[in-house]
């Protein structure tokens, strides 16, 4: 199995996914990224390859903690990482373990 980081991308907007996985497969990290539409894909992705890190839009939570909480204890060693491009409440904000913003440079992308 490859030493690769597997890792999750649930965003909606295409062009955001794309272009955040670009940046990681440019990073030298040698990722391999696959998209999650919602947290119900997330689960599925998982129970057929686990991930390292998920990178998550705050809004595919905001309305469905339950679940997100759910994830985040059935699969404690994942970093779920928020990925910020619009205001969020600071609660909302302080459940990911860390969190990128769109204006973050690549390099600094690739080291969170």
């Amino acid at each position: 199995m490859s030493n690769s980081p597997y890792i999750i991308i649930a965003e909606p907007a295409p062009i955001i996914f794309e272009g955040l996985a670009a940046i990681l497969v440019k990073s030298g990290l040698n990722p391999i990224v696959s998209k999650a539409a919602n947290l119900e894909e997330i689960q599925q992705l998982q129970l057929k390859r686990k991930s390292n890190i998920i990178i998550i839009s705050p809004s595919l939570i905001q309305n469905n903690l339950k679940l997100y909480n759910s994830l985040r204890n059935q699969f404690e060693n994942i970093q779920w990482i928020g990925l910020l491009y619009a205001y969020y409440e600071p609660d909302l904000v302080s459940l990911f373990h860390a969190t990128i913003n769109i204006s973050d440079k690549p390099e600094m992308i690739a080291a969170t």
